[in-house]
């Protein structure tokens, strides 16, 4: 029985055509989920492709579809969607590779990691600079204490290996992971904030590299890829708003989510690996599930305007009468919010950069805090989420890890 997936791309291109040809690659949708070895279409494979298992099926003159079908395989993907020049340029230098030792499918694009490796190897002339590490080791000397045996097992992939191993630096690290498949990104991450590997690996699946089948249920593997089950399944994928499956969470995320944690925690990630989802998420479980009492307060802040609205719209999609108890607010909101309330005299309706918005804000800020530790009674919340901690590093010169 011949099996159909999705990968994310798919429903991001199909978001993205206009709607006489969503019209007509909802049709073939139909029945290439129901039928995809059906003689009304046929599988190409293009000339030049970097991996052989892509092919591209032309649904109308003006749209094709790229679909992974390895082998002599039952297994059909659905990958991206587009003009059919669009489509060859997006799959030409894609490799869809199952990972040696954990057994999930993972992609690489080679000529953005083409470009990354060059600019790499030219900087190598330069000394990398150990970063300061507050009495831990630093991603150079943890790297340098793991094996490659080590690094395979939390999912990095073999030809990425020396890029890892010239790694300095936290910087490094976070630009090398907008490269790694996400998972190898946020064990990394970890190795470098001070877990052990063996806490972290990944246990070997043992399987096939081949098996891409076996591989599409590895956990990491539905992460970007999703077996269609059933004849309406892919129809209601495309139907949903696409902030809807942006909002999906990885098991691995989910057990943040709904972890007791003794005290405060961070949660480190790079670019695009959930850590906002992961938050939101995290918001709601507090409110539903741990904090549930009427009068039970959660603030989610980050230190943004703009991002303080988009998670607000983006909770309401998903969230209950609960959010009702959740405050999303910027910091800056919140604060001013907080001292006008509170009659402190102080207010700085003004963000803006440069010396005389960094006053206005450190004055509001030195006030505020002042009033908060002073004050008695209940607590203001029952817990805080607290998104992009790093803003308020790096732009006001804040203390700590948030």
């Amino acid at each position: 029985m011949p099996t159909v997936a999705i990968y994310d791309d798919y429903l991001a291109s199909f978001s993205r055509l206009p709607r006489t040809q969503q019209r007509k690659l909802r049709e073939f949708n139909r029945k290439f989920v129901a039928w995809p070895r059906s003689d009304s279409w046929r599988l190409e494979r293009p000339a030049g492709m970097r991996d052989p298992a892509v092919h591209t099926v032309r649904v109308a003159p003006e749209t094709s579809a790229v679909v992974l079908h390895p082998g002599e395989s039952d297994l059909y993907v659905m990958l991206w969607a587009g003009r059919p020049e669009e489509a060859l340029d997006w799959a030409k230098e894609l490799s869809f590779t199952v990972h040696e030792r954990t057994g999930a499918i993972q992609v690489y694009d080679y000529v953005r990691l083409g470009t990354y490796l060059k600019r790499m190897q030219s900087a190598s002339a330069v000394p990398l600079g150990e970063e300061e590490s507050g009495g831990r080791k630093t991603v150079r000397a943890t790297l340098k204490s793991t094996t490659d045996d080590e690094l395979l097992s939390l999912g990095v992939p073999r030809i990425l290996l020396p890029a890892v191993r010239a790694l300095g630096s936290r910087k490094d690290l976070d630009e090398l992971g907008r490269y790694l498949p996400a998972e190898a990104a946020e064990a990394l991450l970890r190795l470098a904030a001070g877990f052990s590997p063996e806490e972290l690996a990944v246990p070997a699946a043992g399987r096939d590299a081949g098996d891409y089948r076996t591989a599409l249920d590895h956990p990491d593997s539905r992460r970007r890829f999703a077996v269609v089950r059933a004849a309406g399944d892919l129809e209601a994928m495309l139907n949903a708003p696409l902030e809807k499956w942006r909002l999906f969470l990885h098991p691995s995320q989910d057990a943040l989510v709904a972890r007791n944690f003794d005290g405060p925690v961070r949660i480190l990630g790079g670019a695009g690996t959930g850590k906002t989802v992961v938050a939101m998420h995290r918001a709601r479980h507090l409110a539903r599930a741990v904090f549930p009492a009427p009068t039970d307060r959660v603030l989610f802040t980050t230190f943004t305007t703009n991002l303080a609205q988009n998670l607000r719209d983006l909770m309401q999609s998903f969230c209950g009468d609960e959010l009702q108890r959740i405050e999303v607010l910027n910091l800056h909101a919140w604060a001013t919010q907080y001292a006008r309330s509170n009659g402190l005299g102080v207010d700085s309706s003004d963000e803006s950069e440069g010396e005389p918005g960094r006053s206005k804000w450190t004055e509001l800020m030195r006030v505020v805090r002042a009033h908060v530790e002073a004050r008695t009674g209940g607590a203001l919340y029952r817990a805080a989420v607290v998104d992009e901690t790093q803003d308020f590093a790096s732009r006001w010169s804040c203390r700590g890890s948030g």
